[in-house]
């Protein structure tokens, strides 16, 4: 009985709980609304009822105790989310209540007090369905469709804010209307000041105006967050404003800031003088220092390299500016939230009508800062124009990605940070003409802060007409750059003098606005390198930014090893040098070149180098796992470019740093028999396959990385141009290879492509090498010329790689009955080639291995009938 009772009163309790104090509050609100009607009837018997004095905050907390206990009782009869959306209607409908009950006699209160009551109950309660909207629509289910047609949608599930862009345009051009009714009705531009009663309003809808936002705000900052975590990015970008252009955008601004200061502190026809000639000095010192910086620079790292050189361990350490490094980040983070949060505020991300979108956001803002009293229209205002920057900023995101997709050849990978759903470049330019409505309607709103208001000869009507005329003076000044307002305003030059004078501007503004942006576009094109070098998705710098890059990073050391004959300080100063070789060469960051008179030349390999090396080769080798190329090996360069940057007429740094990443990583570069020594090396050096000879997944990997690289090489080989001129030395690399994977069977297939290589060859020491694979030790004691033969021209016989499998003893026999049936091949190979098939006709060790050698002896033996070649009976 008592559990029973319990769960009841768990279950009903607090519903009952809630319901009743909603009940008692408005017997309450009821009896102050008529309690000076009935004090008459029950004052005689009640005194003490009708002694309380009922004032405004009285009103506000029985509101607020009803709204919150109905908001409850809901809740928990339809849902938390039903609950919520409830509650803002029920507060709506408490604040349209107050302003109702305001309208009665019955209250002895002010109607300013009810006008605040019922405004912030009813928007707060307009705020919480907007948000409750929000939260329904984040969590529904998404609508199907295919997110691999396009990386970075505007949500991972396809879903946009429609709904909730709508609730923001009515309640904007709601304030507006409201605003324009109630605060100064009736009154001119001119006199429309928040001042007196009128403060308080005017501030009120500027706070109003904000909070408009906040649903937007929260669900386009939760889409974007969304965003990042599915692609597994930062929400943050830390390298859209580097410490270097901070420097210069601070230099800048503050340069422009002194001067127009001085100039309007001290005008006069001789300041003017003295800053033209100071712009002139100023402009012409810029392009010098464009010209001298970089050999400035150049010098710079030349002494620092000679600081290393002689044995001093602390260089000179590289200029920078680390004072920019927190600056920088954090207006790295403000245009970061600008272009993922602010911009589509505006509406200009959206899929559908997203002109519509951006032009009614201005108007609705344009308009908001026209009826509100100055300075407080200033907040729209601002809004307006924060959203057209950001859309600027959000389209220069959009080319940026662009320009990053055309490189990689792909739309996906992490330097794609907003994809390409929306070209934006018609809504950025949109934005970007709302301004000339939007800057004059500042104008208008600072006007008593700034205390200047433009006097013309003809003065306009209205105070934001005059803002707009001379706005547009200005603007006819700027364009096209060379103020001709002024210069064909000038009354005392002649025609032709305009003319010249605006020529000579003209001229000299294109050549710097041309000199500027190809600056800019050089500046962005080394940044984007750079930054994709780092991620992995670019293997190569073009030729300027790759020289620039390996100079930086290449220190030529300059001494001696310790010598006979050398004195005290000489002996210390190349002990010093041994000291400091042996340590780079320890920590891998040392290269020597071999001259061609035996001389040695000491390159350092700089830790910053290395580092960017060592990360492009980690992100490089994640990219090909994600791209499902397992069974390629990351380099750390581009292999073409390593092969021409290790060409002696290279410059020593270039050279230096590519033969150090070729040693440091085994890279293969060059041509196919240059690759064919070089993996030769690196089998010897790594101890392959014994070293990996793991079963576990890396081992495994590693392992089939290495048959790839080696059978792309044979494939590379076995054209003509590479297959016939094959030396010695060539085969003696590739038998040393074979010999390494006799034993192992997953190499089967590199064994078929070299059988087939040695066929294209035309040589005796090529029948040789190719003999190793069907003699055994009993062949060559029943044959001792042909012992003495493997001696003189394929180093001596070697009875471990004979293969014991009669099929593969079969490719052996096609490629020798190849040879000997090349026109091209020697008399004596095309001699040996026969000699080899007809003595293993008799001699293989099994029944299908002499069958199919006397099969290819027989065809050889009739094609070399059929020429009439060495004296063959058929």
């Amino acid at each position: 009985m008592l559990g029973a009772v319990d769960r009841w009163l768990r279950r009903f309790g607090p519903l009952i709980v809630t319901f009743g104090t909603a009940v008692l509050l408005c017997g309450l609100m009821l009896f102050w609304l008529f309690g000076p009607n009935l004090a008459p009837f029950f004052k005689p018997e009640f005194p003490f009822a009708f002694q309380f004095d009922v004032e405004t905050w009285h009103w506000i907390a029985a509101w607020g105790g009803l709204w919150t206990a109905l908001s409850l009782g809901i809740g928990r009869v339809g849902g938390r989310r039903r609950g919520i959306i409830a509650s803002g209607f029920l507060a709506m409908f408490m604040g349209a209540g107050t302003w109702a009950v305001g309208q009665t006699t019955y209250l002895d209160f002010s109607k300013a007090d009810i006008a605040a009551s019922a405004i912030s109950a009813f928007w707060i309660g307009w705020l919480v369905f907007q948000f409750a909207r929000l939260e329904l629509l984040w969590s529904a289910p998404a609508p199907d469709h295919d997110t691999t047609r396009q990386p970075l949608l505007s949500l991972a599930d396809g879903r946009d804010f429609t709904e909730n862009f709508a609730y923001t345009f009515l309640s904007l051009f709601g304030l507006a209307l409201d605003a324009s009714q109630r605060i100064w009705p009736g009154a001119e531009l001119a006199s429309r000041k928040a001042i007196g009663q009128q403060f308080t309003p005017s501030l009120v809808f500027a706070i109003l105006i904000v909070t408009a936002f906040l649903p937007l705000l929260t669900g386009f900052w939760l889409r974007a967050s969304r965003d990042a975590k599915r692609q597994k990015q930062s929400f943050w970008r830390k390298d859209v404003v580097t410490p270097l252009w901070f420097a210069l955008i601070s230099t800048s601004v503050l340069g422009i800031t002194l001067l127009a200061y001085y100039a309007a502190l001290y005008a006069s026809d001789t300041i003017s003088a003295a800053i033209s000639y100071a712009t002139f000095v100023g402009v012409f010192l810029v392009f010098v220092m464009v010209i001298v910086l970089p050999h400035v620079m150049n010098y710079y790292r030349r002494r620092s390299e000679d600081s290393i050189a002689a044995y001093d361990q602390t260089p000179i350490q590289p200029m920078g500016i680390a004072t920019f490094d927190a600056p920088a980040l954090w207006l790295s983070y403000l245009d970061t939230l600008l272009v993922k949060v602010v911009a589509p505020l505006s509406g200009g991300t959206q899929r559908r009508f997203a002109h519509g979108y951006v032009i009614l956001t201005l108007c609705l803002l344009s308009l908001l800062g026209l009826v509100i009293p100055r300075p407080f229209g200033l907040v729209p205002v601002v809004i307006g124009i924060l959203l057209a920057i950001a859309l600027g900023r959000r389209w220069a995101w959009v080319e940026e990605d662009r320009e990053t997709a055309s490189r990689l050849e792909s739309t996906r990978g992490s330097n794609i940070h907003l994809g390409f759903e929306n070209d934006l470049k018609d809504e950025a330019l949109t934005g970007y003409a709302g301004l000339f409505i939007l800057v004059p309607l500042t104008l208008y709103q600072i006007q008593d802060i700034t205390g200047f208001e433009p006097i013309f000869d003809e003065q306009p009507g209205n105070i934001l007409l005059t803002w707009i005329v001379f706005f547009g003076g200005e603007l006819a000044k700027a364009v096209p750059f060379v103020d001709w307002w002024d210069i064909y305003g000038n009354s005392e030059v002649s025609s032709t003098g305009k003319h010249l004078t605006f020529l000579s501007r003209a001229a000299v503004d294109l050549v710097i606005m041309a000199a500027l942006f190809q600056a800019l576009n050089i500046w962005q094109r080394n940044r984007v390198q750079s930054m994709l070098f780092k991620d992995g998705h670019l293997d190569a710098f073009d030729p300027f930014k790759e020289k620039e890059f390996f100079q930086d990073g290449i220190v030529r050391l300059k001494g001696t090893m310790p010598q006979s004959g050398m004195d005290d300080a000489e002996d210390a100063k190349a002990r010093s040098f041994e000291t400091r070789v042996e340590e780079l060469r320890k920590a891998h960051r040392l290269f020597v070149e071999r001259t061609k008179n035996g001389h040695h030349v000491y390159y350092e390999i700089r830790k910053s180098f290395e580092e960017k090396i060592v990360e492009h080769v980690k992100q490089r080798e994640r990219l090909l796992i994600e791209s499902s190329s397992v069974y390629e090996s990351p380099a750390p360069y581009s292999r073409q470019r390593l092969a021409e940057l290790i060409d002696p007429s290279q410059h020593e740094d270039l050279r230096a740093g590519a033969q150090w990443m070729i040693e440091r990583w085994n890279v293969l570069v060059g041509r196919p028999i240059d690759k064919l020594g070089q993996i030769a090396r690196r089998w010897e050096t790594l101890n392959f396959p014994d070293a990996f000879d793991d079963e576990k997944a890396i081992a495994t990997r590693a392992r089939r990385i290495q048959k790839m690289e080696f059978e792309k090489i044979l494939v590379e080989l076995a054209d003509p141009q590479w297959s016939s001129g094959l030396r010695k030395k060539e085969i003696s690399d590739l038998m040393q290879c074979l010999r390494r994977v006799r034993a192992d069977v997953e190499f089967d297939f590199s064994r078929i492509l070299s059988f087939e290589l040695f066929g294209r060859m035309k040589t005796v020491y090529a029948v040789m090498f190719l003999s190793k694979f069907v003699l055994t030790k009993d062949h060559l004691d029943d044959d001792e010329s042909w012992r003495l033969r493997l001696i003189a021209h394929a180093e001596g016989p070697d009875t471990e790689i004979q293969l014991g499998r009669a099929a593969m003893r079969a490719r052996v026999y096609d490629s020798a009955a190849r040879i000997a049936c090349n026109h091209s091949a020697g008399d004596q190979a095309r001699r040996d080639a026969f000699a080899l098939l007809d003595w293993m006709s008799r001699a293989d060790g099994s029944k299908s291995g002499r069958s199919h050698a006397s099969m290819r002896a027989l065809e050889v033996q009739q094609f070399i009938a059929q020429d009439g070649l060495f004296g063959v009976d058929s």
